[in-house]
């Protein structure tokens, strides 16, 4: 009787073990590097969300207040949190139930730190240090006639050219 066998050898199935884990140790880390690139693109959408989202608040104030109307700002980061996402629906990386938003930066986890100096207008966006964004990264948005100068001239005595010694040739100590 002759006998055959139907199976693998040894020497094959080592073999064959051994292509796996080589594919394996290639595959891991490159797949690993996809994730943190996702995870870095979420942060990063989520950033760009809150300043479009606070900027064109800021708009709509800001066309209140040309029109004569009475403005007022969000007084504090969670009051602004609620106004940017006022459903919570925007998430942290890898969390099904942490907002990518918070009163304080939160670099383990991907929370973008929002915060405001009282009533001024003026938020401060903080993205975090979170997986290869190896440094935070701070925004101050302010209120439009901040930006542009055209806030009120009573407000700012910088505005008032009287008050500059260069506007006026008389208060020159060199006479000219």
């Amino acid at each position: 009787m002759k006998r055959t066998n139907a199976g693998f050898t040894l020497i094959e199935l080592l073999v064959g073990m051994a292509i796996v884990a080589i594919l394996t140790a290639i595959a891991i880390p490159t797949y690993n590097n996809y994730l943190d690139q996702a995870r870095v693109a979420h942060i990063d959408s989520n950033f760009d969300q809150a300043i479009e989202r606070i900027e064109a608040h800021h708009m709509f104030l800001e066309t209140r207040r040309i029109r004569g109307e009475e403005v007022n700002f969000p007084a504090d980061g969670d009051a602004w949190i609620s106004l940017i996402d006022p459903d919570s629906e925007v998430r942290a990386p890898d969390s099904a139930t942490l907002s990518g938003y918070g009163a304080a930066v939160d670099d383990d986890n991907g929370v973008i730190g929002i915060t405001a100096v009282g009533a001024t207008g003026v938020v401060t966006l903080t993205r975090p240090a979170y997986a290869s964004l190896t440094a935070q990264f701070t925004r101050n948005i302010g209120p439009t006639s901040m930006l542009t100068g055209d806030a009120d001239p009573a407000a700012d005595p910088a505005a008032d050219p009287a008050a500059d010694p260069a506007a006026d040739p008389a208060a020159d100590p060199n006479g000219g």
